[in-house]
């Protein structure tokens, strides 16, 4: 098997593996589809309650086992002087006392409402009735387990297995290794139960402990063993060497693994009696189950066949899916050669209009003259616009910035706290000769800033004769400021009044220096407006005279066209030619690919219907890797295009195959009534097998000549939907695409006779007695065996 990660290349599609498709035919994949819908169908927990798990060998006793836990009254009897459990009454699920497993798919059982779980009859391990059976076995718990929650498992063996040499107790333990790798710390959601068949009392916990003590000490001993001769061979394990050591350690770890949880677990382990006391304890061990994560689960590992199938059907994925990608591929291809055709043609359109205007040569020539001339005049005058402009907005921003700066300084004039003189007063008083010895002077001085705060500085002319007293002080508010002058006697007396204050406290400075502010700003603005002016004149015509640069350049080349273009011309021819030869060469490539393309379509026209069981297939068992997803997608993309493209023959090829699995092998029409032969598991019409038994005689079936009842017929639902949509999409679809005809009638006609023909071809296909997935098992015989 290779590794299924592995995707060949296109190239490489038709060497490798073109035999897988054909190893499966479409009725084996139909009937592998029906199969697993009826387990999907058999896995559905209706109840929604967590799921107890009944599992074990075939014949161990799960059947047995789910009907006693279920409340049943149970007997011992003998049968074919063999002893064996019987249910007195009707069982909730069938028991067979034989070697061939009676339970295909997982059946629930619903003990009761006031029970929180659900007891599910799991089919056994080790089924004997084929791979096929087994496959769905193993599907069923897979599906049991993912659709609902789980809350433990019970594990059904015979007590033979424990008092014999029997080798089911150590297949078993390899197989619940495998499913629950972690049984160790599952150990509290695990009842261990041992079917007494024969009623035998020495059958005890004791004898079984002993028994799993042995076998758990052979288990060990053989482990050790194979690992310490495996150990030194690791490096050849991971170069892919030695699989088959390290594959039988593995088995022997699995079964160390659960008899040692089975041993630590002895008091979850029930020698079932058949009792109200020993149902009464298991139903309290279940009742103690506190759930198990479905992560615990290894539902990939521990079924060979189901390995074996999977690998199967990741590989055939793989390869539609290069036959997908081949289709992809050709058809990318293909399109790029017509666009690279289409492209041909336009250089070749562009290169001939060229050698047309090549003609007209001399007029091209003064034209392109006489308009680099203009051109280059008009950049000239342009760039002298530009630069006197330049000239006057650098002038004119000049006088803003002087401006701007004579602004500036008077506002920082305007706004400085240093002290300036508002105002001064001399005062002078000679000594009053009527008193002689006393004189003074009251001296009210009225100024303007009245709401300026002022500095009073005072000077005195002559300390000794005169001395100036503040009386009142100075008001703000009334702008005066009242002062007393004395001299002293006999004296004359001068003085001088000062008033000073800072200048951004001046009322007449404040006014001032906002009107000076808004004068800043308008010249502000004129000055951005000029530089702004200024850079985009300066970028127009660094812009002009590269222009100016370019079209001097190109003056002087238009000397040299002349000589250039009759060059051009024989260059031009020449690549003509070249284009032309090479649009040959596509085409014949276009139509090489065309035919390839036709060659792919038709093959994927013929694996459609396969391709249609398989896309389901896939859905159904759950399988998914990159493989599946990019064939899904592939399927999906496909099929749209060809119905949006009206290409109806792969459908109708599909499902003229599709509709042989869905007509009856008896009587050869659609299965109205489908149902499932309880001994070959057939579906049948139902009519059609009252038809074909012999009511007068013993009833056998007359696929298998078993011993056939009506009572225990089974309605398969899953191929009654098949039929009912099968008859309104496939056969409305042509009648309504036949009345859409221009001439319906003849239309009709032609349709009918088709239809006929088809359903003629359809009679002659069908065969009575066809193995269920014979080339299946072949199939995964031969991968086994080349491994």
């Amino acid at each position: 098997m290779s590794d299924p990660n592995f995707c060949p290349s296109h190239n490489n599609f038709e060497e490798q593996h073109e035999e897988d498709l054909s190893d499966i035919p479409l009725s084996d994949l139909m009937e592998l589809k029906t199969q697993c819908l009826e387990a999907k169908a058999a896995s559905e927990n209706k109840s929604n309650k967590p799921l107890v798990l009944v599992i074990g060998p075939t014949g161990a006793g799960k059947s047995v086992i789910t009907n006693f836990l279920a409340g049943k009254k149970m007997r011992y009897e003998q049968i074919d002087q063999q002893m064996v459990v019987s249910v007195d009454g009707e069982a909730v699920t069938p028991i067979g006392h034989s070697l061939q497993s009676e339970t295909q798919f997982s059946t629930f059982v619903d003990v009761g409402a006031n029970v929180e779980y659900v007891l599910v009859d799991c089919a056994g391990f080790f089924d004997n009735r084929g791979d096929m059976e087994q496959l769905m076995a193993t599907l069923s718990l897979r599906l049991s387990i993912l659709n609902s929650p789980v809350k433990g498992v019970i594990v059904v063996m015979d007590a033979a297995y424990f008092t014999s040499r029997d080798t089911k107790l150590l297949e078993t333990s390899q197989i619940i290794g495998k499913l629950l790798p972690n049984i160790e710390k599952l150990q509290s959601s695990i009842v261990y139960l041992i079917n007494d068949k024969t009623n035998n009392y020495a059958i005890n916990k004791t004898v079984i402990s002993d028994q799993i003590g042995k076998h758990l000490e052979n288990a060990m001993s053989r482990w050790n063993k194979l690992f310490n001769s495996t150990f030194n061979k690791l490096s050849q394990w991971r170069k892919g060497g030695d699989n088959a050591s390290k594959s039988s350690a593995d088995d022997e770890k699995d079964r160390l693994t659960f008899l040692q949880s089975m041993h630590d677990q002895i008091h979850n382990l029930f020698v079932v009696r058949f009792d109200e006391t020993c149902l009464q304890e298991i139903t309290e061990a279940i009742n103690r189950m506190p759930g198990v994560d479905k992560s615990f689960f290894s539902l990939d590992d521990y079924d060979d066949k189901w390995n074996q199938l999977k690998e199967l059907f990741l590989q055939i994925t793989a390869n539609a899916c290069l036959v997908y990608e081949n289709v992809s591929a050709t058809h990318a291809l293909t399109e790029k050669y017509q666009d690279d055709a289409k492209h041909y043609q336009d250089r070749i359109n562009i290169y001939e209009k060229r050698l047309n205007e090549i003609g007209n040569s001399g007029t091209l020539e003064r034209d392109d003259s006489q308009a680099v001339d203009r051109v280059l005049n008009q950049i000239i005058e342009e760039i002298k616009q530009n630069t006197n402009r330049l000239t006057s907005f650098g002038t004119e921003l000049n006088q803003q910035k002087e401006t701007l700066n004579r602004l500036e300084k008077q506002m920082k004039d305007l706004e400085s706290p240093e002290l300036v003189q508002v105002f001064s007063k001399t005062i002078s008083e000679e000594r009053m000769k009527f008193w002689g010895w006393l004189s003074y002077t009251d001296v009210n001085i009225t100024f303007k800033l009245s709401n300026c705060p002022l500095v009073v500085a005072k000077e005195d002319f002559d300390s000794n004769t005169s001395r100036l007293d503040e009386r009142n002080g100075h008001c703000v508010s009334s702008g005066c400021y009242d002062k007393r002058y004395v001299s002293k006697f006999g004296n004359d007396g001068l003085c001088e009044i000062v008033l000073k204050a800072q200048k951004n406290q001046i009322p007449d400075n404040k006014a001032l220096y906002e009107t000076v502010k808004q004068q800043r700003t308008h010249v502000l603005k004129e000055v951005e407006r000029l530089e702004g002016n200024i850079r985009e004149l300066t970028s127009d015509n660094e812009r002009l005279k590269q222009e100016e640069n370019g079209i001097s350049l190109g003056k002087q080349g238009i000397a040299q066209k002349k000589k250039q273009m009759a060059d051009e011309k024989r260059n031009l021819q020449s690549v003509i030619n070249q284009f032309k030869n090479s649009s040959n060469d596509l085409k014949e490539k276009i139509t090489k690919l065309t035919k390839q393309m036709e060659s792919y379509e038709e093959k994927i026209t013929s694996r459609q219907a396969i391709y249609y069981a398989l896309f389901d297939i896939l859905e159904l068992l759950g399988l998914q890797n990159k493989f599946t997803e990019e064939f899904k997608k592939h399927y999906k993309n496909y099929s749209e295009k060809q119905w949006a493209l009206g290409n109806d023959d792969s459908s109708e090829n599909r499902d003229s195959e599709i509709l042989e699995h869905l007509y009856c092998p008896i009587s050869f029409e659609l299965m109205i009534d489908p149902v499932v032969l309880p001994c070959c598991k057939k579906t049948i019409d139902r009519d059609s097998i009252f038809r074909a038994v012999d009511t007068s005689r013993k009833q056998q079936c007359p696929l298998c000549r078993q011993e056939l009842t009506f009572d225990s017929l089974q309605s398969n639902s899953t191929v009654r939907d098949m039929v009912e949509h099968h008859q309104t999409t496939h056969f409305i679809h042509k009648i309504s695409q036949t009345f859409l005809n221009s001439q319906p009638l003849e239309a009709l006609q032609i349709k009918a006779e088709e239809t006929e023909n088809q359903i003629q071809q359809l009679e002659a296909q069908l065969t009575t007695k066809r193995e269920v997935l014979e080339k299946i098992r072949f199939a995964l015989a031969s991968r086994t065996n080349n491994h």
